[in-house]
């Protein structure tokens, strides 16, 4: 994917994020495919951002349905906020599909990239401005 014309900066702007971190937000869109290890990738950002991701709908799944929520019915209520698919479809929202950086060949964009990307950003938000940061960027994108 070519990512010439993107503008990290502007779409930052976009998502009302300031980040304070130069390139974050580029290394959030790089996939470790990109370039063969060439450029920062991901990885990092997203682990933390998986972490994130999770704390914040486990929290919300609490909120939801109670203390006295079934195991199974807390299960399905994380599963449903961290499906690929569902995330792939957060990331789409985000309109920053021009500045993901990967090599999968030409069948477009596969959603586990977008899903990885997603958390990248979540976890880019978290590395710059905190946890309580990102955990407002999570709750406005999947619980609205």
């Amino acid at each position: 994917m070519s990512t010439q014309s993107f503008n990290a900066t502007a779409a930052a702007q976009k998502l009302h994020i300031d980040f304070k971190t130069p390139g974050i937000l580029q290394q959030a869109l790089t996939h470790r495919s990109y370039l063969q290890g060439a450029e920062p990738t991901n990885d990092r950002l997203q682990r933390l951002g998986n972490q994130v991701l999770y704390l914040s709908v486990c929290e919300s799944g609490v909120q939801s349905l109670g203390n006295q929520a079934q195991k199974n019915e807390l299960r399905a209520y994380i599963t449903k906020y961290t499906d690929t698919g569902f995330l792939a479809k957060q990331f789409d929202t985000l309109d920053l599909t021009d500045g993901l950086r990967f090599n999968a060949g030409t069948n477009g964009t596969p959603s586990l990239i977008k899903a990885k990307a997603f958390e990248s950003i979540v976890g880019a938000i978290c590395h710059d401005q905190g946890t309580k940061a990102a955990q407002e960027f999570v709750s406005s994108r999947l619980f609205k």
